[in-house]
C-alpha cells in the first residue's frame, strides 16, 4: 500500500527562502519607517512651536509691541540658577508651577512666575502643557525621570552669564539672541545686501548674524565637541521674526557652539 504524502507541506529549503525574503524586506523597510516616524515627530514639534510663536505674537500685539519678560529655569546653570545646576532639584525647576494659575501651594517649591508657560498660559494660549514637549526630545525636564514635561529652551532675560549684558544700550547678547526681556521689540525684516562695497557686505553679514537668534528652540545635548539636537542632529526653533524654522546639525553648531567651544550646553 502506497503512503500518502502531504502535498501542501514545505521543504526546508523553501522555508529558508521565505524567511530570507522576509528578513530582506524588513531590512529594506525599517529605515524608511524610522525616517517616516522621525519626520512625523519633527512635524509635531514644529506644530507645537508654531502654537507658542502665535502666543508670542499675540502677547506682542496686545502689549503695544513689548515682548514678554521671561525668567526661565531652563538655563545652563552657569552664573544662573536653573536646569544646568545639578544642586537644584527637579521639583524646584518646575516651569509650570504657579499658585496663581490654580496649582496647590507647596511651600518647598520654587515659583517661576515669569517662566514662559506661566507668562503665556492661559491668556495667550491654552493650558495644554504638551505644547512645551517635543516628542523626539533627547534632553528635558525633569532631568531625573521621564516622560519629559518641558524640552524647549527660551531666550529668557536671565540666560546670559550675568544679566548686566542686557542693560547696555545696544548689547551683543540682546541684538544677536533676541532675549525676552520685556522691551519694545521691532520684528526684523529679512537681511538684504545693499551694494557690493566692503561696508555693505559687512553690514549684510552682521544683519544675517543678528537674524539667526532665536526666541525658543529644542534643547540640545553636548557629545564631545558637538551639539546634537533631537531631529537628525538638528532642531526646530522660533526665530527672531517669530517664525518656526528647522535647522540642521551643522547650523545649530555654528549658532550655538562657535569655534567648537560647546558654549551652549543645552
Amino acid at each position: 500500500m502506497k503512503s500518502k504524502t502531504n502535498k501542501y507541506g514545505f521543504t526546508l529549503v523553501e522555508l529558508l527562502v521565505v524567511v530570507s525574503i522576509i528578513a530582506l524586506l524588513i531590512s529594506i523597510l525599517l529605515p524608511s519607517l524610522k525616517r517616516a516616524r522621525d519626520q512625523a515627530k519633527q512635524v509635531v514639534c514644529a506644530s507645537q512651536q508654531k502654537q507658542i510663536a502665535n502666543a508670542l505674537w499675540n502677547y506682542w500685539t496686545e502689549n503695544e509691541g513689548h515682548i514678554p519678560e521671561v525668567i526661565s529655569p531652563m538655563t545652563n546653570g552657569v552664573g544662573a540658577d536653573g536646569f544646568g545646576d545639578q544642586s537644584i532639584s527637579d521639583e524646584d525647576i518646575d516651569p509650570f508651577y504657579n499658585p496663581k494659575r490654580g496649582y496647590p501651594e507647596v511651600p518647598s517649591k520654587t515659583v517661576w512666575a515669569q517662566s514662559l508657560p506661566n507668562v503665556l498660559m492661559p491668556t495667550h494660549m491654552g493650558e495644554d502643557e504638551k505644547a512645551f514637549r517635543c516628542p523626539a526630545a533627547i534632553v528635558g525636564w525633569p532631568r531625573n525621570e521621564k516622560p519629559f514635561r518641558m524640552t524647549y529652551r527660551c531666550a529668557a532675560a536671565n540666560q546670559p552669564n550675568g544679566d548686566e549684558n542686557l542693560n547696555e544700550e545696544s548689547p551683543y547678547f540682546k541684538e544677536h539672541f533676541g532675549f525676552m526681556d520685556g522691551r519694545i521689540y521691532k520684528i526684523p525684516k529679512p537681511a538684504k545686501q545693499k551694494g557690493k562695497d566692503p561696508i555693505a557686505i559687512i553690514r549684510f553679514a552682521e544683519d544675517q548674524a543678528a537674524a539667526r537668534g532665536t526666541f525658543l528652540r529644542d534643547m540640545v545635548r553636548p557629545v564631545g565637541p558637538e551639539l546634537i539636537g533631537p531631529h537628525n542632529g538638528g532642531n526646530v526653533v522660533i526665530n527672531k521674526r517669530m517664525e518656526v524654522e528647522v535647522r540642521s546639525k551643522k547650523t545649530i553648531n555654528e549658532d550655538l557652539a562657535p569655534a567648537g567651544t560647546g558654549a551652549v550646553k543645552f
